[in-house]
């Protein structure tokens, strides 16, 4: 909203954002309008504090490192423009939950990136999760083409023929005949095979 009324009004405003674990500060509406940006990954502990400038009624924007070193960062005519970039600062910061540590490239050489332990991209916990869903629905139409192959092996497996009708016992098997069924592998009369038929 600021963003907008700065632009309607002809002024551009401060800027703040966190990219590829690096904070870029754009301060246009300093004395010296200054593009700065810091490596967040190297940094452990800092502040970024207002101070007053080096002549009266300027502020200015300073990082303060835990050595004691102070870098300069922007002078401002105001003390509400300063205050405004300092809070501007803040809420980049605040939004870049997850994207201060930048994406590394895998060790294996692949190409692939793989994260810090610790981080993961909203895309990345997206397109895991798509991974997952993916690997549980083939598998489950994998079991159900087996179950389909399976089941017409069965089908095709053989069967004795159900039009086959069992023969009764006769008065020829009491007397020592068997059936041609029973003699399996032994040569038989063509008399002998159609009496037992």
């Amino acid at each position: 909203m600021r963003r907008l009324a700065a632009c309607l009004k002809g002024g551009y405003g401060s800027t703040a954002d966190v990219i590829d674990g690096k904070l870029v500060l754009s301060f246009t509406d300093a004395i010296r309008p200054v593009l700065w940006q810091m490596d967040l990954t190297s940094v452990k502990t800092s502040a970024l504090e207002m101070v007053d400038g080096p002549e009266a009624g300027q502020f200015g924007l300073v990082l303060r490192a835990p050595k004691g070193e102070v870098q300069d960062i922007a002078l401002f005519s105001t003390r509400d423009a300063a205050l405004e970039a300092l809070v501007t600062v803040r809420n980049a910061l605040s939004r870049a939950h997850g994207q201060i540590r930048p994406v590394l490239p895998a060790p294996d050489g692949t190409g692939n990136v793989a994260p810090p332990s610790g981080y993961v991209p909203g895309w990345q916990g997206k397109a895991d999760a798509h991974q997952t869903a993916m690997k549980w629905i083939g598998g489950l139409a994998g079991l159900v083409i087996l179950a389909i192959l399976l089941n017409m092996l069965w089908s095709l497996s053989p069967r004795p023929p159900s039009s086959i009708a069992t023969v009764a016992p006769s008065s020829s098997e009491s007397q020592g005949f068997r059936s041609p069924q029973e003699t399996t592998g032994e040569p038989v009369s063509a008399d002998d095979f159609l009496r037992a038929q």
